[in-house]
């Protein structure tokens, strides 16, 4: 569940858990490992198109603040005695960086309609370009054997 602010739910989760109950907390892991979410912004600056700018904090900025340590002074600051980090990596299935796009595309919504950045593409005559590219940058690392997905890092932690 993504919620926008962490620390109510971290607390929460302390404060409801029986002494020596166990919390199992999944947050974004390693930005660099989650190539999914990098192909996008590569295509567009591949293809000369500014990323628009993003207000909202980054999806992985609980993993940014200091690691995997980081991640586990965080949980013992609620009061959690200890707890351990692992990353699981959540590949896409796909072989084939045209499949990928499309996949990618359609879990915008509507082959990416809903969102604005692909909407002015399409206007601008970029959309096609933008999927050809995605297409080109996926199939590279699939070619080298590495998966495209999410990398997530799991916590679990005992009261």
């Amino acid at each position: 569940m993504l919620v926008p602010d962490h620390k109510k739910a971290f607390a929460e989760a302390y404060r409801v858990l029986k002494p020596g109950g166990l919390a199992c907390i999944g947050v974004w892991g390693e930005e660099s490992n989650t190539k999914l979410f990098n192909l996008f912004p590569r295509a567009l600056k591949k293809i000369g198109v500014d990323r628009p700018e993003n207000n909202t904090r980054s999806n992985h900025h609980l993993q940014k603040q200091g690691g995997d340590d980081g991640l586990r002074k965080m949980m013992k600051g609620f009061g959690f005695r200890r707890c351990t980090v692992f990353h699981v990596h959540n590949a896409v299935g796909c072989l084939d960086g045209k499949e990928l796009t499309q996949k990618w595309l359609r879990c915008m919504g509507d082959e990416g309609l809903a969102v604005p950045v692909l909407a002015k593409l399409r206007e601008t005559g970029k959309y096609e370009l933008m999927c050809e590219t995605m297409s080109a940058l996926a199939e590279e690392i699939l070619e080298a054997g590495q998966p495209i997905g999410l990398d997530v890092s799991i916590m679990i932690a005992r009261k």
